[in-house]
């Protein structure tokens, strides 16, 4: 199977390593095939072959979807099961989604046994999603420049304002 490049390499993201072990699957590598044009097709060529998508996909500011395929690919903050799997292309799916505001960008991927890789099957930006999150990226602080707290030295957090709307004059 031939798959599609982004910026001359074929690997266009990683499934997390604490989300593998819990499916007991070695293997990381997102790779997007060419795969097959059609409502039952999966792939680069299924996803290219909807001029909507494309157009919603280029209208969000990608170039087109292998760029729109890496970006969700290598910052996604969820991970939810398929569970009405009517795909022709074998395997669980799962839906890596990416979010932004008003949307979740979703790349839908399937783990084939034969290549050992994920594959890509679709693409789809769209709205929150309602299937079963089965992984979340654990929030991670960046370093402000300060020390880690000591036991005796609380963690500053950050503080959020509540703002009052004017009162109401009678």
């Amino acid at each position: 199977m031939s798959y599609r490049k982004y910026n001359g390499n074929d690997v266009i993201g990683l499934m997390p390593n604490d989300f593998l072990k819990e499916i007991e699957i070695d293997f990381c590598e997102i790779k997007f095939p060419n795969g097959i044009e059609g409502p039952k097709g999966y792939g680069y060529l299924h996803v290219n072959g909807y001029s909507s998508r494309i157009h919603q996909i280029k209208g969000l500011g990608y170039q087109g979807v292998l760029q729109y395929a890496y970006e969700v690919c290598s910052n996604y903050s969820v991970i939810r099961k398929n569970e009405n799997n009517d795909s022709s292309h074998q395997g669980i799916r799962y839906l890596l989604g990416m979010t932004s505001p008003g949307y979740e960008h979703v790349v839908v991927v399937t783990f084939n046994a034969t290549s050992n890789l994920w594959e890509i099957t679709t693409a789809i930006p769209g709205r929150r999603r309602k299937e079963t999150v089965v992984w979340k990226r654990s929030e991670i602080l960046e370093d402000a420049g300060e020390s880690e707290p000591t036991p005796e030295e609380p963690r500053k957090l950050c503080r959020f304002t509540t703002l009052s709307l004017p009162q109401k004059r009678s």
